[in-house]
Parts: C-alpha cells; sequence; structure tokens
C-alpha cells in the first residue's frame, strides 16, 4: 500500500492539524487509526521516539479513522479502507514524503524529512508531471534557453512543472546526495524528472529543448501518442 500511496497526487492539506505544521515549516507524521490494539500501541510508541530526535523538524498527529469529526482528512488522503494502522509523512507542498505501516525507525523518518525542492519534486510528479528542475547556486539564475525551450513546447507545457533548486543552501545537500548530483552539477544543471519516481537525467545548461525530449521519449517517459514529433 505504501507505493499506492506515495503514487497517488494530493491536494494541499487545508485542515488545522496540516495547517498549523505548515506554519512551523515541519513535516507532519499523520498515524491513522482504527482501534487501539497492540499494532496501534508499537506504532505510537515508535513515533513518540523517533520524532525526539527530529522535533525541529516534524510532528505527528493521531487520527482515528472512525471519528465523524475526522473525515475531511481521512478522505483527502484516502485512507478509509486502507489496512491500519497507517502513517503518513506530509510535506508542506502536500506531498507525500513517506508512508510507513510498521514501527517507524530513524533511517525512515530521516527519508521522509525532505528538502523544499525535493518536496516540490514529489509534489508535481504525485500528480503525474513531468519535473524540469534548476540547479544552480544563484536564486537569480535565470532558466537556460533549452530548458526554457522545453518548457515552451505545446506538448509539455501543461505537463511540466518547474522547480529551482539553491545548491548552495547547506540544507540542500541532502537532496543533491539523493539524486546523485556532483559539485559539478551543483555549480549549473538541469534535472529532469517523470512519474512515478523516475530520474530522467542531469543535463549541462547549454542543453537544449529537443535534446531533453529525445531523452523523455528514451526513457519511455515522453507519451502514448504514436503521432507526436518527439516519437520519431
Amino acid at each position: 500500500i505504501g507505493r499506492a500511496i506515495l503514487d497517488r497526487g494530493y491536494p494541499h492539506a487545508e485542515t488545522s492539524v496540516l495547517a498549523n505544521a505548515a506554519q512551523d515549516r515541519k513535516i507532519v507524521f499523520v498515524h491513522f487509526w482504527r482501534q487501539n490494539d497492540a499494532a496501534t500501541d508499537a506504532m505510537t510508541r515508535s513515533l513518540g521516539t523517533q520524532l525526539a530526535n527530529f522535533s525541529e523538524h516534524a510532528t505527528s498527529v493521531a487520527v482515528q479513522v472512525t471519528d465523524p469529526s475526522q473525515q475531511a482528512l481521512v478522505q483527502q488522503f484516502k485512507v478509509d479502507r486502507a489496512p491500519m494502522p497507517l502513517v503518513l509523512a506530509v510535506a508542506l507542498t502536500g506531498a507525500v514524503t513517506g508512508a510507513f505501516q510498521t514501527p517507524l525507525t530513524q533511517e525512515q523518518v530521516d527519508g521522509a524529512l525532505v528538502t523544499p525542492s525535493m518536496a516540490n519534486c514529489m509534489r508535481a510528479m504525485q500528480n503525474g508531471k513531468l519535473v524540469l528542475m534548476l540547479v544552480h547556486p544563484h536564486a537569480e539564475a535565470q532558466l537556460p534557453a533549452g530548458a526554457q525551450q522545453f518548457l515552451n513546447d505545446p506538448h509539455f507545457r501543461q505537463r511540466t512543472v518547474f522547480v529551482r533548486m539553491v545548491s548552495s543552501q547547506d540544507y540542500e545537500a541532502r537532496t543533491l546526495r539523493q539524486l546523485g548530483l556532483t559539485s559539478q552539477d551543483a555549480a549549473g544543471s538541469v534535472v529532469m524528472m517523470a512519474p512515478p519516481s523516475s530520474m530522467v537525467g542531469k543535463f549541462p545548461l547549454n542543453v537544449s529543448g529537443s535534446y531533453l525530449a529525445q531523452k523523455l521519449h528514451a526513457a519511455g517517459k515522453c507519451c502514448d501518442d504514436p503521432n507526436c514529433k518527439h516519437n520519431h
């Protein structure tokens, strides 16, 4: 079930629980449970233990799926029929960064604490969108001509989300490692990703829009249209 949940796209949380977490700029671990049994108790204890080490970046909330007052949250994440207990880690963007059905480990919590740029990428892909990310140490860096050409292509315009990663920010070192980006890549590169969570490739700043389209097709992530110009 974890993979299925991560592949879905969810609207940004508007409930007070997640809104409060957003104000604190924390990832919230939502603990859905149905009955107070041994499995629920084990999950509760693991959350308390593991999140204590990450209190600056994460918080948690328990939601009983049969509670009428919690149905908005239950329906938002479509977990009314999911096996319980279930914990979803939700980022500020509304991206689900982790789904867990057994007591959490420190490694799992750490892995769910994604950076802002990665949360934006995950949110886009969970909505079925392509991601074109500019990796650059300067926040004011302009999008390269080839990347802009790709974004302007009518075939990709509505299917692609542009994400900026300011690689000079210390916290983005985590995303650089996760994506396998070198110091040279961090100095300036273009990264393309496709749903559900595929790395299409990393490219130099002078990459052309047509080359990006070709690589997307070669990865089998372009489209299913046999008449698409990029399939020839």
